[in-house]
């Protein structure tokens, strides 16, 4: 057995849920912020959790939160699912080719070479109205990091990308840890690297 398997088998599984929730305003810190913004590793404390509006300022529709706005989808292996604020996504992703997850609101792109083996992913949002999904398997950890993003629209940091970050709920401390951050895809949407499924969420600076 390679010793990529064995870590793979026995690494402790962080037995914790992967959520992605926004923050915003005055959450405090516990590790100095420098003078270019909140950077990965910075523990959030008391964070304020982006929400979802009733409705967006593009579609003054009321959202259906038990379903959502999009379709679940994969590509290059990856799978799909029922999409959308509420919805459950899951698939199977390819080892070997990567692919794509997504529930239209949370999106998961993975690379070639990420996971060890095909994996069943999902993605299950908590049923609030804050921004939180569960990623799995719980514990799951990557060989590559993979990309997680964000759709904005409709919720309380619509239009506030660039204000926004990820952060992930450290089982060891109970604390949140922002993650590193891509840059944005316009201002509904937000991306950063995950290496393992965990606890995340959406931070506002």
């Amino acid at each position: 057995m390679s010793r990529v398997k064995l870590w793979s088998k026995y690494l402790p599984l962080l037995a914790c849920v992967t959520v992605l929730i926004a923050f915003w305003g005055c959450a405090d810190r516990m590790s100095p912020i420098s003078v270019d913004g909140p950077k990965a590793g910075d523990v959030i404390l008391n964070p304020n959790f982006v929400q979802f509006l009733t409705s967006s300022k593009d579609d003054p529709a009321p959202l259906d939160l038990a379903r959502g706005r999009g379709g679940g989808g994969g590509g290059g292996g990856g799978g799909g699912g029922d999409g959308g604020n509420g919805g459950d996504a899951s698939g199977v992703i390819s080892a070997e080719l990567g692919g794509t997850l997504t529930n239209g609101i949370v999106t998961l792109d993975f690379p070639p070479g990420a996971l060890v083996e095909d994996t069943n992913i999902h993605i299950k949002p908590d049923n609030s109205e804050r921004l939180i999904v569960d990623l799995g398997p719980d514990g799951l950890v990557f060989l590559e990091p993979i990309v997680i993003s964000m759709d904005l629209t409709g919720t309380t940091a619509e239009g506030q990308a660039k204000n926004t970050y990820i952060a992930w709920l450290n089982p060891d401390t109970g604390q949140w840890e922002l993650i590193e951050m891509l840059s944005s895809q316009g201002p509904d949407t937000v991306r950063g690297l995950i290496r393992h499924f965990s606890k995340f969420g959406e931070i506002g600076g």
